[in-house]
């Protein structure tokens, strides 16, 4: 029974031994193992730690450039339709407020500030004073400038109409005529301009001057010179200049006053008289130059004081009157006027009958 007690004991010390040892052993193991869990939390940590600052990066990055769009976002306005005229000023006006850096830009190409294309400021404006359109500012201008709230383009569609001059121009020109000697002329014309164009009349380019018998006048646009009793020596070229600031015109027409044929205006065809008295035959006509005046009877002319002096013959520039004085009755017969000039004839007569006493 001792031996068994001992055997029990020293089994039971195995045992003990044994379970230490198993002891030792599990304790061994669950240490590896929490050094591999916890060697494992730290890269998990780590890569956690790792991710979260990329992403935190990633973020920042994200975030700078959007700050970045938003500071030079540009800003379109709509665009202008804008009508200019050829040769004249044209200002453009573009709201662009507290604008820096401004630019204009045409067709893609930015304009210098100069003398040509000046840029200036008119409150919350920016413009731009064109000094004188031409077709090479149509199409596309564009006023850039920058903001607090980003990059503002106001755009512009240019179109160039031709100018719209109020320089003088004819409506109506005087026309050249030919005239008789004597007779009125009229040169008229009608005249556009604003404001109201000065005129001036010129006779071969020479001023002419106001007299008794030429005179200019106006109605609303028709301007007017009147020739009265014209002579040869009014024949000539007529000008009429019309200027105001836009500019002037002027219209040029010929005048040309013919000579006068002879032309007998009156003459009785019959004239009876008694014996002894005294026969008076008058008769006015037209010519110039004055025509050559012949009284003749029966085909031979009549001298000035014959038969002793009774006939006289009296002669103005326009009237010719033939004197019998003591009439007789072989004074009787046809009497025939006859006129003529370089420019033509003209001839009339008339029966004289003598009654006996």
């Amino acid at each position: 029974p001792r031996v068994r007690e001992i055997s029990q004991k020293a089994l039971t010390s195995e045992e003990i031994k044994m379970s230490e040892v198993k002891s030792h052993e599990t304790l061994a193991i669950k240490e590896e193992a929490s050094k591999v869990l916890i060697a494992e939390e730290v890269k998990r940590s780590a890569a956690a730690s790792l991710e979260k600052s990329i992403v935190h990066e990633e973020v920042t990055k994200t975030s700078q450039a959007s700050e970045e769009v938003k500071t030079h976002a540009e800003i379109k306005t709509l665009s202008t339709q804008m009508n200019i005229t050829k040769g004249q000023r044209a200002t453009l006006k573009a709201n662009i407020a507290g604008a820096t850096d401004v630019k204009w830009v045409l067709n893609g190409t930015e304009l210098p500030n100069s003398e040509e294309y000046r840029y200036g400021v008119s409150g919350s404006d920016q413009t731009l004073t064109i000094k004188q359109a031409s077709h090479r500012e149509e199409g596309i201008l564009s006023c850039i400038g920058k903001t607090s709230q980003g990059v503002v383009k106001c755009q512009f569609d240019l179109t160039l109409s031709e100018e719209l001059s109020d320089a003088p121009s004819f409506i109506t020109q005087p026309r050249s005529q030919n005239i008789n000697e004597g007779q009125n002329v009229l040169f008229s014309c009608e005249v556009s301009g604003e404001p109201s164009p000065e005129i001036e009349w010129f006779k071969n380019n020479l001023p002419i001057s106001i007299s008794s018998n030429i005179s200019v006048s106006r109605s609303r646009n028709v301007y007017t010179l009147e020739i009265r009793n014209a002579a040869v020596s009014d024949s000539g070229k007529y000008t009429i200049k019309a200027k105001n600031f836009h500019g002037q015109c002027s219209a040029t027409a010929s005048l040309t006053v013919l000579r006068i044929p002879p032309k007998i205006e009156a003459l009785p065809s019959d004239i009876s008289i008694d014996e002894g008295k005294v026969l008076t035959v008058a008769c006015a006509f037209t010519g110039e130059p004055t025509p050559e005046i012949t009284w003749s009877c029966g085909g031979r002319k009549i001298q000035n004081q014959e038969q002793q002096g009774r006939f006289h013959i009296e002669n103005t520039d326009d009237l010719t009157t033939l004197i019998i004085m003591d009439v007789q009755k072989q004074d009787g017969g046809l009497y025939t006027l006859s006129l003529g000039n370089e420019f033509g004839s003209d001839s009339a007569t008339v029966n004289i009958n003598i009654r006996s006493m």
